[in-house]
């Protein structure tokens, strides 16, 4: 299905029991060990596709919500696409907040970089 689909992103977990559900009191309980082993399947997958699709945003031009300083370096902002995807660029504290437009120069699987317009 996510070869079918090429989701722009996935929040995945292992599977753990819930009292209260369907699925508590059924048999043919999954090793933990094989619960990871699918989740890293499907996530390395997943990191695959998201990659792909940031890459066809390099040299575009997007419209960047600024939220804060950047995990990454505490010289740049960070902000979110408006299809939520995180970017990274140089700029000053006062666009906090602001809307600001962003050349995409970079792509990797969890952020973008850019640069300010």
């Amino acid at each position: 299905m996510m070869e079918k689909i090429r989701f722009d992103s996935v929040f995945s977990f292992k599977y753990s029991e819930r009292k209260g559900t369907a699925a508590y009191g059924l048999g043919g309980k999954v090793a933990e060990a094989e619960k990871l082993r699918r989740l890293k399947a499907l996530q390395s997958l997943q990191d695959k596709y998201t990659l792909q699709k940031n890459r066809e945003m390099e040299g575009s031009s997007q419209k960047i919500l600024v939220e804060g300083t950047s995990r990454n370096s505490s010289h740049d902002l960070m902000g979110r696409t408006s299809s939520w995807k995180i970017v990274n660029f140089r700029g000053k504290p006062e666009l906090l907040g602001k809307l600001v437009e962003v050349k995409i120069v970079n792509a990797y699987v969890h952020s973008l970089r850019g640069e300010i317009i």
